[in-house]
């Protein structure tokens, strides 16, 4: 049997690739514990095998999900896993239930560009996950593993299925190449509107980016489609003042509000705009590697002497894999990248 140990949309995007490619069949399992709802895409594709965890509490969820992760390790037991297709080994309760299976091999599939911060950790050979921030509740968690037994050392990744192929040119992974063949050609049956969609980002809300360099980012992009038909589709995680600011000053575009995956919808509602704008989103290089010359996507590259310093390296690791790759067939300008398939 084959593992899937999901927590956001685009981790299923990659699990339903990886069920494909890999010629897996029905011998599988997805265990989703993720915020955004993905019922509709897992039955769009007529995926079967899977189970749910759908408590939204923050206060209480880390504490319920190791509770379901337990009973998960007790269901399987017994069973003989061939792989785990593992999407973020950064958090310990995942490790610890990674760390309680019988298994032969852990395959690391993309979560957007965290998986370039994966793929470093595995390549150093640390046992020093990062912590994305330090508070009580990551102490807490820390204290509760140690007193639970809950083994979350760092596991072994033996292969990355992946679209960022020079990642792992310094590691000794196994690299097997996501080209979305699956999502291509589903690709081929979507109609691609005369409308031009803003990718929106979360880099405000944590930090990364203040609020008015934000909006000197959408005032390029307004100025660039005057009179055009704009959809600005928010991050799950942008806060609705923001939302509500943008809609005031930029009131010719309709915001496509509400919790959702933008690659879910563009697949259940058969439609995508034939130009796309945005930053800091591994969205942006998915979709373009999906729909290849149908569409055509910009990335506009982050001033770096704007960013949040606690947060350069991840955002200079970023736009250092675009131009190790090759994944751009131009500038237009000099902030401003053409992605190509």
């Amino acid at each position: 049997m084959n593992l899937f140990l999901l927590s956001t949309p685009l981790q299923v995007i990659n699990a339903i690739e990886a069920i494909d490619q890999y010629e897996i069949g029905n011998e599988y399992l997805i265990i989703y514990y993720g915020k955004i709802n993905v019922t509709k895409i897992l039955e769009r594709f007529a995926i079967k095998n899977y189970m749910i965890f759908n408590k939204s509490s923050d206060i209480s969820r880390w504490l319920l999900l190791l509770l379901w992760f337990r009973k998960i390790s007790k269901m399987l037991t017994s069973i003989n896993i061939e792989r785990i297709f593992l999407g973020e080994f950064r958090v310990d309760i995942v490790r610890g239930l990674v760390n309680s299976l019988k298994y032969k091999s852990i395959v690391l599939i993309d979560e957007g560009f965290g998986t370039l911060e994966q793929i470093r950790l595995c390549t150093d050979g640390s046992d020093k996950i990062i912590e994305r921030e330090i508070s009580y509740k990551a102490l807490l968690r820390k204290y509760l593993c140690w007193v639970l037994k809950i083994n979350s050392s760092l596991v072994k990744i033996a292969e990355v299925f992946t679209v960022y192929k020079s990642a792992v040119e310094k590691s000794d992974m196994k690299l097997s190449h996501n080209d979305y063949r699956k999502f291509k050609q589903l690709a081929a049956k979507v109609t691609v509107k005369q409308e031009e969609w803003i990718v929106g980002n979360d880099y405000c809300e944590h930090g990364l980016l203040t609020k008015s360099d934000y909006f000197l980012w959408l005032n390029e992009i307004a100025k660039i489609t005057i009179g055009r038909d704009v959809l600005y589709f928010p991050h799950p995680r942008e806060n609705e003042k923001k939302l509500d600011e943008i809609a005031r000053k930029h009131n010719h575009w309709k915001i496509k509000r509400g919790n959702y995956c933008l690659e879910h919808y563009i697949f259940s509602e058969n439609e995508i705009a034939r130009t796309f704008y945005g930053f800091g989103t591994a969205f942006l290089v998915n979709i373009k590697k999906m729909f290849m010359n149908k569409i055509e996507v910009y990335y506009y590259l982050v001033d770096l002497t704007r960013i949040n310093q606690i947060y350069i390296d991840r955002v200079k690791e970023q736009e250092e894999y675009l131009f190790k790759s090759e994944i751009f067939d131009e500038y237009r300008s000099q902030s401003t990248l053409l992605l190509k398939a």
